[in-house]
């Protein structure tokens, strides 16, 4: 096991980063990266070459290079030389070297810092003595005196701050920065501000200064506004002074510092997120509602077909919360952008922030409005530029409430029927100055509740009045006197209102005076109807009792209906009954009672009597049922005789609860009524629960009667009869685990069902019982199954007991002898077929062998072959066995059994079948039994697949509109092989495939997309790369491939020169070069010339060329119309090549132009030419006015399209400028492909010569004689010439 951890690498690098410092260009460095192994155990690792051409990976000291990678042993570790090959010094590099070990890949840093900026800074910037949170400023020039250009990174804690926090700067540049400084104390502050450079160096840099308290005041500090009307307005001012020599800005807020109103947005915050989680749930839990209402098997299916239910889940809970999160972060923000101003209900400020100029002053407007009649007090704090501490400024007022009163104050309404509605009305006036909110207060009194107000509430104009309408209806008697108290809004007070008078009751009588029964029998029902009638004019409520009655279930008399509603002069049927419980004689009576008017205003008697009849029973003691089966239902009957002249009722008592436990009895009807001078009959079930005698009492109740009279129940309980048909069994010779059956037939010779329980004697009996317990029907039979399973030859005997529950018990004897052998085996061993598997691989089957006997035995398992012929089996132990046992030879004690297992593995593909045999030894017997022969047999393969295609062909072809994506082909791979197969699929980029591992069952498929990244051609370069993707069998040595190719085309150009020499030409004259291009690839190429020019773009949108002096100049482009410099159609900025004339323009024409435009510009050096290899540059001359490049050198054509297959001449002119040499670079753009540069040099001379003489002089000359004379003419200067002699000058 690994005691590398999970979270760190098995190799620890060292160093972690490797650094190239001060390095130079085109010079070769190393260094050393060593890899240690934390682990326990030996490890492989690999770093993977780089793909930069800057860096190179080598062996250590003494190594080779591994394709495969190294091993390490434990704690020990491997070295690298990593070999860092730059191209310039001025420059950064960095690349991340991918180490790969058995369990993951880490990469190791590698960067490479050349030249060094340095920025020119002050040391300190002082702020001296400022106000408090004031923000004071001081610029610094910041200067790049160093190397190279550098970005850099300023770092500032308050109370200082910077313009800007980041900027870029070339070699000699310049820029301003602002340095900010806001103190919020009143203290001293030092701090520093730390420059970070690109490359990571910090200096530092001292910024101090102090703050103080400036003198800014409040005229006054506390302000009492004037008494006023509730709804009204009062405004007073104050004046806040500025004497300080600085403007500050003030603002009103609601919290006395700054951390109370942080707080309180936390608060808010902290709210609005409960709000928002509280919201999010009850989203979720009304979708969970709709999802179960809706399809589900639907929407299921559809979804699972388009994307995973969890991905599908997510979506659908991001649709629903989407909105509300949105809606809560704008909330959110809104509070956090608060700036908490001064907000008062009562007080207002105005305005709430502003500026106040030095040695002035501004007025602040103080708003009073008071909501109610009320004390009112608030503190507003001033937040002050100057001053630490917010100011206090305290506010104080009294609001005055409304006024108003009713028309009267007290109404008697006299004597009135109760339930009868009556209205009156009352006027409301406002009698203050401002307008009156009125409300009632709600009176809960019993005669207070009857009252309703319309209007309760409203609203009163000054000078205005309301007419209040009073409805009252009394539902009780007697008089009232209620006072009612209204509320105006604002007021402290409220209004009374007080109504008084008396409630009277309403008139009725019945049909009858009297109410007579007689004589009637004990609990039997009589009754008897009357009529009540309302003689009043109002409505009756009543309700109907007869006092004196029993309680609940006691009661005798029922009145329908109890109680009731008469409308004036109307009339209402009653209905009495009567049973009687009691035998006595009654006298009672009817009373009335008035819902909310009173009880008993009326009464009528009720008279009766109550007699009981004479009743008795045959069998007059005991009812006999002789010998009944246990739980079994038995039937006698028992007659009732009524020998009086009155019907009479009985009731059958429930059972008493003592007797329940040995026996229930049961009658057909448990209360009922025997007619006058006749019989009725009961019949009893008895069902007994124990056995044995049984006496059980019946109680019976004739009501009227005090006496309760008694029957016995007598009975004897028996339980069921069970026979068995033998009493001994014999097995006789039975072989050893062989089970062998004998069946018992047991009968129940019973009404009722049968419990029967069987087992042996023996706790660990050779015999069992099937089944052990069984349940027969009455007089059913069944049999018993008893199976004798011996271990060992010898005579077996035991008993079996059959216990009948709740009956008698039954014996039977059974004995046996065994014969054979105990060896068993759960599994079949006669044939061990491993089938179909796979070369090379061990498979393992474990077979459970027991010894069940009670001696212990010896097994030895051997081939067939060696068993019958012991001479082979020298022969057979030179040859590897396919199929081996383990173990081959084992001791097995008595009762034990052991775990076999059967292994076979075969290293050539083929089927192959062997004989194995297990022979016993059991105590001192030397010729062995054989127990188990068992045939193994297998069939070994090796894995196969079959791949739609040995190759894929990848080809990209660019094009203008579609944008560079990874090709893909699909590959199918078919498991052809009679086995399940899981492989890995292996490439190296550019090459990709959608998975990585693979299980295929057989016959089945799968398709891989393999994809293509033609991105990673960079330089956009035509290429071809030729790779495998490998096949990787799990658990077997195998390996297969598909050839993988992928070709790139991008629009590609051949040049047939990348540099072009001018020479030297004569001042203000032009020469022309040319050089062929070609294109040789499938796709045309757009192409455009410009040259290469650093540029920058000005305020007004356009670029401009940077001279060799550091000015500013428009660059020229193709054409007079097009009067900015361009950015070239393929991508890159420059200057395009103004083409200045055609071909066939004479040099004087040139040069004539040339010499015009020389006159305006002058000679110089042409800018542009800087760090990156400048577009033009001037040798040896002083620094004079611009000049475009486009002046000294054109091109033709500039741009157009190149046919596959075709070439095109293109033509350079050089216009040579007095006696200055110039260099560029010009830059082929091919659309969608690389760029070309092709370098150009010229140079410009006058026309210098000598002549060594200027006359020559012959002397005399004979007529017929020549001579000779030598001029020496020298070219002094740059530029060849041609020369000749005029000699018309010359004459005899």
């Amino acid at each position: 096991a690994s005691v590398a951890q999970g979270g760190e690498p098995l190799f620890k690098p060292m160093p972690p980063v490797i650094h190239f410092v001060d390095f130079e260009g085109l010079q070769t460095s190393d260094a050393t990266l060593s890899l240690r192994n934390q682990d326990s155990v030996a490890r492989r690792v690999k770093v993977l070459p780089p793909d930069s051409s800057f860096f190179e990976v080598l062996p250590g000291r003494g190594r080779k290079s591994s394709s495969g990678g190294d091993k390490v042993a434990p704690g020990m570790e491997v070295s690298y030389i990593i070999r860092f090959k730059p191209d310039v010094t001025v420059d950064n590099y960095s690349y991340d070297l991918v180490v790969i070990t058995e369990r993951e890949r880490f990469t190791v840093p590698v960067r490479a810092t050349g030249g060094s900026a340095v920025l020119e800074l002050p040391d300190t910037v002082p702020f001296g003595a400022v106000p408090v949170r004031y923000e004071s400023s001081k610029t610094i020039l910041v200067r790049n005196i160093g190397e190279k250009a550098t970005k850099f990174l300023l770092k500032t804690t308050p109370p200082f701050s910077t313009s800007l926090l980041d900027g870029y700067l070339e070699v000699g540049g310049s820029m301003q920065v602002d340095v900010l400084f806001r103190p919020e104390r009143a203290e001293k502050y030092e701090r520093e501000m730390v420059v970070i450079y690109g490359d990571g160096i910090e200096v530092s840099v001292l910024l101090s200064g102090s703050a103080e308290n400036i003198d800014v005041a409040f005229s006054t500090s506390k302000v009492s506004m004037s008494d006023t009307f509730i709804a009204l307005s009062t405004q007073t001012s104050i004046v806040i002074h500025n004497r300080s020599d600085v403007p500050v800005d003030f603002s009103w807020r609601a919290f006395p510092t700054i951390e109370e109103e942080i707080g309180q947005k936390l608060k808010l915050q902290l709210q609005l997120k409960h709000e928002e989680n509280d919201e999010a749930a009850a989203l979720k839990d009304m979708r969970a509602d709709d999802d179960e209402f809706s399809d589900s098997s639907e929407s299921v299916s559809d979804t699972s077909e388009e994307e995973p239910e969890a991905a599908f889940l997510k979506r659908t809970e991001d649709q629903l919360l989407g909105p509300l999160q949105r809606r809560y972060r704008n909330i959110a923000k809104a509070i956090m952008e608060d700036p908490m101003f001064f907000y008062d209900e009562i007080f207002a400020v105005e305005p709430l922030s502003g500026r106040i100029w030095a040695k002035s002053k501004t007025a602040i407007t103080i708003t009073f409005t008071p909501k109610a009649a009320l004390n009112y007090q608030c503190i507003a704090f001033c937040s002050i530029v100057g001053q630490a501490d917010r100011m206090q400024l305290f506010l104080k007022g009294q609001g005055i409430g409304p006024k108003a009163a009713f028309s009267y104050d007290e109404l008697d309404v006299g004597d009135i029927f109760v339930e009868s509605v009556h209205c009156y009305e009352v006027d409301l006036i406002n009698q203050g100055d401002i307008a009156v909110n009125f409300q009632l207060v709600s009176n809960a009194s019993p005669f207070g509740s009857k009252f309703n107000f319309s209007p309760s509430h409203g609203r009163l104009e000054v000078g205005g009045q309301c007419t209040v309408t009073v409805e009252f209806c009394p539902d009780l008697l007697g008089e009232f006197h209620e006072t009612f108290y209204w509320d105006l809004v604002g007021s402290t007070s409220s209004i009374p209102l007080t109504f008084k008078g008396h409630s009277v009751s309403p008139t009725f009588h019945f049909d009858f005076d009297r109410i007579s029964f007689g004589v009637v029998s004990y609990g039997f029902l009589n009754s008897k109807t009357l009529t009540l009638t309302n003689t009043s004019e109002v409505t009756m409520r009543f309700a109907l009792r007869i006092p004196g009655d029993g309680r609940f279930a006691q009661k005798e008399f029922d009145v329908i209906p109890p109680r009731g509603m008469l409308l004036p002069n109307c009339s209402q049927k009653v209905q009495i009954d009567f049973i009687s419980v009691n035998v006595k004689t009654y006298d009672l009576c009817l009373v009335v009672d008035l819902d909310g008017v009173g009880q008993e205003l009326a009464s009528i008697p009720i008279q009766a009597r109550c007699a009981v009849p004479v009743v008795s029973f045959d069998p007059p003691e005991s009812l006999e049922y002789g010998e009944i089966f246990i739980r079994y239902p038995a039937h006698q009957t028992l007659v009732f005789n009524n020998t009086s002249a009155l019907p009479a009722k009985f009731q059958i008592m429930p059972q008493d609860e003592s007797s329940l436990s040995l026996a229930e009895f049961e009658p057909d009807q448990a209360s009922g009524s025997v007619p006058p001078a006749s019989s009725h009959v009961v019949t009893f079930t008895l069902t007994a629960h124990k056995l044995g005698p049984l006496q059980i009492p019946i109680s019976i109740r004739v009501l009227g009667h005090n006496v309760v009279q008694q029957i016995m129940l007598t009975a004897n309980s028996i339980g069921p009869i069970v026979n068995v048909e033998t009493a001994l069994l014999d097995w006789g010779n039975a072989r050893c685990l062989e089970p062998i059956t004998r069946n018992v037939k047991v009968t129940n010779n019973s009404v009722i069902d049968a419990q029967v329980k069987a087992f042996m004697k023996s706790q660990k009996s050779l015999w069992s019982i099937s089944p052990k317990s069984l349940r027969l029907k009455p007089y059913e039979s069944a049999q018993l199954a008893l199976t004798l399973t011996i271990d060992e030859a010898t005579k077996m005997n035991d008993l079996m007991h059959i216990v009948v529950d709740e009956g008698k018990d039954i014996q039977v004897a059974v004995k046996g002898r065994g014969v054979g052998t105990p060896m068993t085996c759960k599994e079949k061993l006669s044939a061990i077929d491993f089938g179909t598997q796979y070369t090379t691989q061990t498979i393992t089957r474990e077979f459970f062998i027991e010894n069940r006997g009670r001696k212990p035995r010896k097994l030895v398992w051997l081939p067939e072959a060696v068993v019958e012929n012991k001479a082979k089996k020298d022969t057979l132990e030179n040859h590897a066995p396919i199929f081996t046992v383990t173990p081959d030879t084992l001791v097995l004690e008595a009762k034990c059994g052991f775990r076999y297992q059967f292994h076979a593995v075969c290293p050539v593909p083929k089927q192959i079948s062997e004989v194995f045999v297990c022979q016993e030894f059991a105590g001192s017997d030397r010729k062995g039994t054989t127990v188990f022969k068992t045939e193994i047999k297998g069939n070994f393969v090796v894995p196969l697949l079959q791949l739609s295609t040995q190759t894929l062909n990848f080809k990209f072809m660019w094009h203008k509109s579609t944008p560079i994506s990874p090709l893909s082909h699909s590959l199918t791979i078919t498991n052809t092989s009679p086995l399940d197969i899981r492989f890995f699929l292996r490439v190296q980029p550019p090459f990709h495939v959608n998975t990585e591992s693979i299980f295929l069952k057989p016959e089945d498929n799968v398709e891989v997309r393999v994809e293509f990244d033609p991105a990673f051609k960079v330089d956009r370069t035509c290429g071809i790369v030729k790779q495998k993707l490998m096949l990787v069998y799990q658990d077997h040595p195998q390996r297969d491939h598909v050839n993988l190719v992928g070709e790139v085309v991008f629009p590609n150009i051949l040049l047939s020169h990348d540099s072009l020499d001018f020479g030297s030409v004569l001042n203000e004259t032009t020469k022309q070069l040319s050089i062929k291009m070609e294109n040789p690839h499938p796709l045309p190429v757009n192409y455009q010339w410009m040259f290469c020019e650093e540029c920058e773009l000005t305020d007004d949108g356009f670029e401009r060329g940077v001279t060799g002096d550091g000015s500013l100049r428009s660059t020229m482009v193709t054409s007079p119309s097009m009067m900015n410099t361009q950015t070239g159609a393929f991508g890159r900025t420059g200057t395009i090549a103004e083409g200045l004339g055609t071909l066939d323009e004479t040099s004087s024409a040139v040069a004539s132009r040339r010499a015009s435009d020389t006159s305006k510009q002058g000679t110089g050096n042409v800018g542009g030419a800087g760090a990156m290899g400048g577009a033009l540059s001037r040798k040896d001359a002083p620094p004079q006015s611009p000049i475009d490049i486009n002046q000294i050198f054109d091109i033709l054509p500039i741009m157009g399209t190149l046919e596959p297959g075709a070439s095109q001449m293109v033509t350079f002119t050089y216009f040579g400028l007095s006696s200055q040499k110039f260099e560029a670079v010009a830059v082929c753009q091919a659309e969608g492909g690389p760029e070309y540069e092709v370098a150009l040099q010229g140079q410009a001379s006058k026309l210098e010569f000598r002549i060594d003489k200027t006359e020559l002089d012959f002397g005399d000359v004979l007529f017929t004689q020549v001579l000779e004379r030598e001029i020496f003419i020298t070219n002094t200067g740059k530029v060849a010439y041609y020369y000749s002699f005029n000699l018309s000058g010359v004459s005899r």
